[in-house]
């Protein structure tokens, strides 16, 4: 479909919500979209099979800038994500799952800073609304602006799918922006390339809220992660190993296996991996954190 509302000081954005049995949550999300500030937007809505009512709510929207597709057959996120992407028409693309909700001023504040800018992605701090530990967080601390995002990333990956904004002319232009090969961390992916090459501004206030759950992909899949970040650092660390945080990374990910076997009660396989960890700070974090995870667990006993 051609772009007939794009324009110059007002240009279109496209909003990418990828919905798989989302009818309880899909509400929150849209109305946090009509709530929006600025109105020239899209809403591409990839519905990956759902079994529920998603459909049938998102096309009671009587609203000509809601677009309803549904895939062929039931697949990844990624493969999801990219064949949303190749429905875009907007000059801006922007992602929002259908258990998250931006703010009011979320497209306004990104398009101000973006349009007619030397920056081609622009991302924001976010809240965490943690339904687990029932209390709501920032998502970071105030970032400084850097023209080595890669490197900081690699030390803490701070950024929230649903806060990114970016040219889509900064994208790759086969349709297909996400490796598809990942379930969890395609936005990772993404994004640490894409920080490689083009300039990111950051806003510190939180323009979105990120509902956390048990129900989240990554709390359901916490070994199917840690085997992609795995997989990730095999396939790249001949690029990346130029950033000094790369082997500070590869630890953090063994650090998060770790984590994972001592929960499931496999000590020895714990304690192999931590015969791999070099940085003596992360070595002393961890004893800490397990000797007090010990000490719990004794009591319980």
């Amino acid at each position: 479909m051609k772009n007939n509302n794009l324009s110059d000081d007002n240009p279109l954005v496209s909003i990418i919500i990828n919905c798989y049995n989302g009818e309880n949550l899909i509400n929150n999300a849209i109305k946090s979209i009509l709530n929006q500030s600025y109105s020239n937007w899209e809403i591409i809505f990839w519905d990956n099979r759902s079994q529920d009512k998603s459909s049938k709510i998102f096309k009671s929207y009587n609203d000509k800038r809601f677009n309803y597709f549904c895939s062929n057959k039931h697949t990844n996120l990624y493969t999801a994500r990219n064949l949303a992407f190749s429905k875009c028409n907007g000059e801006y693309i922007t992602f929002l799952d259908v258990d998250d909700i931006w703010y009011n001023n979320k497209l306004q504040q990104q398009i101000s800073i973006l349009h007619k800018s030397e920056y081609d992605v622009c991302i924001s701090n976010y809240d965490i609304n943690d339904q687990v530990k029932k209390k709501i967080y920032k998502a970071f601390k105030n970032k400084k602006k850097t023209n080595h995002l890669t490197n900081d990333l690699l030390k803490e990956y701070f950024i929230g799918i649903l806060t990114v904004m970016l040219k889509k002319n900064s994208l790759n232009k086969n349709n297909k922006i996400f490796n598809d090969q990942y379930h969890i961390i395609g936005d990772f992916d993404l994004i640490i390339k894409l920080s490689t090459n083009y300039k990111f501004y950051i806003i510190n206030t939180s323009l979105a809220q990120y509902n956390l759950h048990l129900n989240n992909e990554t709390n359901k899949n916490k070994l199917l992660k840690i085997n992609e970040f795995k997989y990730w650092i095999k396939n790249n660390k001949l690029f990346y190993t130029k950033f000094k945080n790369f082997i500070y990374f590869t630890e953090t990910i063994l650090y998060e296996e770790i984590k994972y076997n001592f929960f499931y009660n496999k000590y020895h396989a714990a304690f192999i991996i931590f015969k791999r960890i070099k940085n003596i700070k992360l070595k002393i974090k961890i004893l800490l954190k397990f000797i007090i995870l010990w000490i719990k667990r004794s009591k319980i006993i």
